[in-house]
Formats: structure tokens, C-alpha cells, sequence
């Protein structure tokens, strides 16, 4: 399948702009639904054909030269489509100057992933891989694994299970990929248990109350897609496990009272990040196409080995503190990501101050996050259903 949401827009001034998003080409899309994009500087084209192939290079590295490693990505991204029109594409695009974009371009493309030579993976050599790989190859690359506090899953869709009996993407794969080591598939019956396992696994996902609450009522939840029984055994068991890391979309009852004003759109964004103090900050954060699907992320072939399978193309943008581009005077303070609400930028205009340069990530969603309580329904299908 193709879920990838992008545009390439080429300007009248020899100018090139990428942009990474959420959206459909609906109107529902862009009127009822929160969504997210980042939009990539105004690129330059080269001026020296010679530099048109700069990214193509062994031992880029993606902290010193972070652009061109994202050109690698992206070209290599694309050039897995095996399209002639793409192919054209990719020619323009080889003109243009990476070098100002400062995120790493995380994407999965369908096909079968064996990689055995583990040492390897995080060496500037390596070469870049797709879905969960590469997430916990940028993690790793970049020293963000973590010991600790939660990883943040937000998302559109909540996919079958990995297996037959309940192994769930988000819990059991990706929490692995941002602690340290291999990123190995844990067992079924994982449970996390505070102060014994590392990092805790967060999803938010909206209530059928919320849902109802949301400009549009009912058709606010049409692109929301949980199965909670049905079909398919698994479905149930991954749905009963999973949903104790369930937590609301929005932490006000009153849509006005919302920190992020967007707890009247329901969610078809899909974001992923660590917080290891309770969102005073954030480790890193990704914006991206992919929901928690294994068609997305890549299906584990077995617990010991880093062997997957993609299904779906899908691209994002993974954001951490230390290679965003900031203002010259402050390059020589610490870089944090802090979360804002309803705005871009953080409120603390004194913030580049002292010793640490604060730099805004807007959540789509409110904190601190609210646990579903023993009422609390989670939208999903066929209970869903009833309202159309």
C-alpha cells in the first residue's frame, strides 16, 4: 500500500521545497482532523554540476552533515518506487542543496529486511534502513536510547497484531528500538512493570465520548481505525493488552479548556516521542505517516534476529535537540526540545539565556496525559459502527 503523504514543490526562482505530512487530499482531511507537516527550507540548486551527486559519499555523518544524509535518504527512498516519472524526479532533485535541513528523513518501503552484521549498523558506513530499523538506527547513531520514562505513540490507526496470538508493533518492537541494544521483538506475554522495565509504552487514543464531543460527532472518528473483536481472534487479545496503555486525547472535558486546542479534531496525525520527565522536555520526536501497523513499521521474523517485512510506503521526519540549526549566538548552549501548546515557539522569551537554548515542538495533543479510567471507551470498530 501507498501512505505516504509528501510534496516536492519546485518554484519559479530556481528554488526547491519539501514537505512531509499527514493529510489526504480530502476535505475532511483538512477541515475536521488535526494534522501535522513540516515544511523543509527553501532549497538552492547547485551552481557546480559536480555537486549534484554530493550526497553520494561513504561515511556521511548524520550529526556533522545532517542535510546531506537526509538527500541520501530521500533519493534512496524514492528510487525504490522503480517508477520511469520518479525516476525524473530524482533527477531534479539531485540539483538542490541539502545542507540546511537539520532532521533525518525516516521512511519504510515494502520488501523483506535480514540484516545479520549488527556491530555494523550504526557506523557512518551502514547504509540506511527502512521502517523500525531505522528508527533504531538513528536512536542508536545519535546515543537517544533510553533507560527510562515513556514512549508517546499517537496515531490514526491501530493495526492487527505481529502474530497469531497478541504481539503488538508499538509495545512489543518499538519500545525495543529506542532502549538500548538490538531492537528484538519481545515476547507475547510482555507486560510492562513500573521501576522493572525501562521504557513505558503510551499510546493515546481518543474515547468514544471524545469523539462524539468533536465538531463533527460521529464522522470526526470516520479515518480512526481499532479493532477491538472480531475477524480474527488476536484482534481481541492484542486489544485487551493494549489497551492498558491507553490514554485520552484530550486531558480537559471542556474542548475550550484544551492546552492544545484540538481536543474538538480528532486525530489523524501520527506522532512518536520520548519523554523522560514527564513532557518538561522531549528526547526527540517524530512526525510521520506510519501508525502503529507492522504493514508500516515491518513485521519481526522471529525474537533473535533483525529480519523484518514492509508492506506499505510510508515517510516521516525524526526531530532530535542537538541537530537543529539555531541562531549563531547560541551555538555553543545545550539544545532541548521543549513541548508548546497551541503555539510554535516556547513562552519563556528568555529562554536563550544561561546555558540552555530552548527550541518549541508543538503537540497535537494535551498533557499531562489521562489514563483511560474503568469507564472510559476506546473508539474502535464494529462498537463504532452504530453511529453510521
Amino acid at each position: 500500500t501507498h501512505h505516504t503523504k509528501m510534496m516536492v514543490n519546485f518554484y519559479r526562482d530556481n528554488t526547491c521545497q519539501i514537505v512531509l505530512h499527514t493529510m489526504n487530499l480530502t476535505e475532511a482531511d483538512h477541515k475536521i482532523q488535526t494534522q501535522m507537516c513540516w515544511v523543509s527550507p527553501q532549497l538552492e540548486m547547485h551552481k557546480d554540476v559536480n555537486d549534484w551527486f554530493d550526497f553520494n559519499q561513504p561515511d556521511l555523518s548524520l550529526i556533522d552533515e545532517t542535510g546531506l544524509v537526509f538527500k541520501r535518504d530521500f533519493i534512496a527512498y524514492l528510487l525504490s518506487y522503480e517508477n520511469n516519472d520518479i525516476n525524473k524526479l530524482i533527477d531534479q532533485v539531485a540539483k538542490y542543496d541539502f545542507n540546511p535541513i537539520d532532521v533525518v528523513f525516516v521512511a519504510s518501503t515494502p520488501g523483506h529486511y535480514q540484516f545479520t552484521d549488527w556491530n555494523t549498523l550504526t557506523k557512518p558506513s551502514s547504509k540506511p534502513m527502512f521502517g523500525y530499523g531505522r528508527l533504531w538506527q538513528v536512536i542508536h547513531i545519535l546515543k537517544l536510547q533510553s533507560l527510562m520514562g515513556k514512549l508517546v505513540g499517537q496515531v490514526s490507526t491501530i493495526a492487527g497484531p505481529c502474530d497469531n496470538w497478541k504481539r503488538n508493533v508499538f509495545v512489543h518492537v518499538l519500545t525495543s528500538c529506542v532502549e538500548k541494544g538490538y531492537p528484538i521483538s519481545k515476547k507475547a506475554d510482555y507486560k510492562y512493570v513500573v521501576n522493572k522495565n525501562k521504557v513505558e509504552p503510551v499510546i493515546v487514543w481518543p474515547t468514544v465520548t471524545e469523539i462524539l464531543k468533536s465538531c463533527a460527532a460521529p464522522l470526526s472518528g470516520i479515518a480512526l481505525h481499532l479493532t477491538s473483536r472480531g475477524k480474527w481472534a488476536a484482534y481481541e487479545r492484542q486489544f485487551l493488552e493494549i489497551k492498558n496503555y491507553f490514554h485520552k486525547w484530550s486531558c480537559a472535558d471542556d474542548p475550550k479548556l484544551s492546552r492544545a486546542g484540538r481536543s474538538n479534531l480528532a486525530p489523524h496525525v501520527k506522532t512518536y516521542t520520548v519523554t523522560e520527565d514527564n513532557f518538561k522536555t522531549l528526547k526527540w520526536f517524530l512526525m510521520t505517516s506510519a501508525n502503529i501497523s507492522h504493514q508500516a513499521w515491518g513485521k519481526p521474523k522471529g525474537y533473535n534476529t533483525i529480519e523484518y517485512d514492509i508492506c506499505s510506503f510510508e515517510a516521516g521526519i525524526f526531530i532530535a535537540p542537538q541537530l537543529l540549526k539555531v541562531m549563531s549566538n547560541v551555538k555553543e548552549k545545550v539544545q532541548i526540545l521543549e513541548p508548546t501548546y497551541g503555539r510554535d515557539s516556547v513562552i519563556d522569551e528568555q529562554s536563550l539565556s544561561g546555558s540552555v537554548c530552548k527550541i518549541g515542538l508543538r503537540l497535537p495533543y494535551d498533557t499531562p496525559l489521562k489514563k483511560y479510567n474503568a469507564t472510559d471507551k476506546a473508539w474502535s470498530q464494529p462498537d463504532s459502527d452504530q453511529f453510521f
